[in-house]
């Protein structure tokens, strides 16, 4: 029996869009989560082209599934984003206090290997170039949202791939 397909989506940098304020919450002198997702809850832009292509395949039956490297802390405020985007996803993965020192490549490699025993994914929208390697090493499509990568600054849910190891 075949599985039900699935399109993975990331949030912040794919979902929403950042903006200049909410970069801010990542400045040298600041470091304040809480606050990122408060203002993202209320103020972040939808990225258009992104909830237009989850809302088509939604449409046409494919299970939509988020996968964040935001801690389960951030669960509520998670949600309150995704009422007032207006969207549902079936699942949404998110990173648990025991990965807090795994890089994003690894939170979402273990996210992947969980949804990919029920599912077949049959795509990824991601704004992080190391989950670009993890389609390409599992044969998955990604489209490449630009969230962070023209940023200046490197985002605060993204660690050098290596910076669990020495």
């Amino acid at each position: 029996m075949s599985r039900p397909q699935a399109f993975v989506f990331d949030i912040d940098g794919t979902v929403i869009e950042y903006t200049v304020a909410l970069r801010e919450h990542f400045s040298s002198e600041v470091h304040d989560l809480d606050a990122y997702h408060e203002q993202a809850v209320w103020d972040a832009p939808a990225a258009t082209r992104t909830l237009v292509l989850l809302r088509a395949l939604e449409k046409a039956g494919v299970t939509i599934i988020m996968s964040t490297y935001r801690e389960r802390h951030y669960y509520a405020k998670t949600m309150q984003l995704f009422d007032r985007l207006q969207i549902w996803p079936a699942k949404t993965y998110m990173r648990l206090p025991e990965d807090r020192d795994l890089s994003t490549y690894e939170v979402k490699a273990k996210h992947l290997k969980r949804i990919e025993e029920t599912f077949e994914v049959i795509g990824m929208a991601d704004d992080d170039p190391s989950i670009r390697r993890l389609c390409e090493e599992r044969g998955i499509p990604i489209l490449v949202a630009p969230g962070w990568i023209d940023a200046s600054r490197t985002p605060h849910h993204t660690r050098p791939e290596n910076s669990s190891q020495s």
